[in-house]
Formats: structure tokens, C-alpha cells, sequence
């Protein structure tokens, strides 16, 4: 089992004193094997140490079918940055009614950067000083 505690402390302990002005993402693609409601729990539990251990907010970045069969309504409290490929506006999901970044493209071209990047479109609410 994953010690979403332990992760949360060292995450933390790399962030703190580092300087933002956007909302720090919890990264969940894979299940491991984990039923939607254990997963969801060890999220919420990440989610909520790291806002304790740094008092800063913290998004749930996942794409949009792992949201539909991996994940339950408990999250939908965090702000989603979802990840919907080769579409104008990402798809529904049980989840969330909203997104605060949604990354449209997996390999686009940005001026100034070699190779290949995600693109992305965020609102306001991906700054902290927003919330």
C-alpha cells in the first residue's frame, strides 16, 4: 500500500521555500490495482497533508477517462487540471463540473523550447493569488 502521508511529507519538504504563483498538482494516471474508492482516499489524504504541510492549495491533474472509471465523487472539492487530447473543450466526467487547466495537446511546438511539450490552457484560479 502507498503511504500517501509519507509522500505528501516528502513532496513537501522538496517544495517548501520555492517560489510560485501556481497551484501545485497531485499527478494520478495509474491505479495500481486500486479500487476508485481506496485510490480517491489515498488522494484526499496527499492533498490534504500537503495544504497542512505548506498552506498551499493543491490541484488534482488526471485525464478525463481515468476520471470516469478510477476515481469517485470525493475529489471533486479540488480543483481538476485535465488532460483531454485532439479536443476543443474536454470531455464529461462524474466528477467535476469544471477545470482550472486543461492540457489539449500531449507533443506541440512552443518557440524557444526544443522538442516537443504539452500545450495547455489554464484560468485564473491555477494562481495562488486567485484563491
Amino acid at each position: 500500500r502507498v503511504d500517501a502521508k509519507a509522500q505528501a511529507h516528502y513532496f513537501a519538504s522538496y517544495v517548501n521555500g520555492k517560489d510560485s504563483n501556481c497551484r501545485m498538482a497531485l499527478d494520478i494516471e495509474l491505479t495500481d490495482w486500486y479500487e476508485a474508492e481506496e485510490l480517491s482516499n489515498m488522494c484526499i489524504t496527499f492533498l490534504e497533508e500537503v495544504k497542512r504541510l505548506t498552506g498551499k492549495e493543491v490541484v488534482v491533474y488526471t485525464y478525463t477517462n481515468f476520471a470516469k472509471t478510477s476515481l469517485t465523487k470525493d475529489l471533486s472539492k479540488y480543483p481538476l487540471w485535465v488532460a483531454d487530447y485532439d479536443v476543443t473543450t474536454p470531455e464529461d466526467n462524474p466528477i467535476w463540473n469544471s477545470w482550472i487547466g486543461f492540457q489539449y495537446l500531449e507533443a506541440g511546438n512552443v518557440s524557444g523550447i526544443s522538442g516537443y511539450c504539452p500545450l495547455d490552457v489554464f484560468t485564473e484560479e491555477i494562481l495562488l493569488d486567485k484563491i
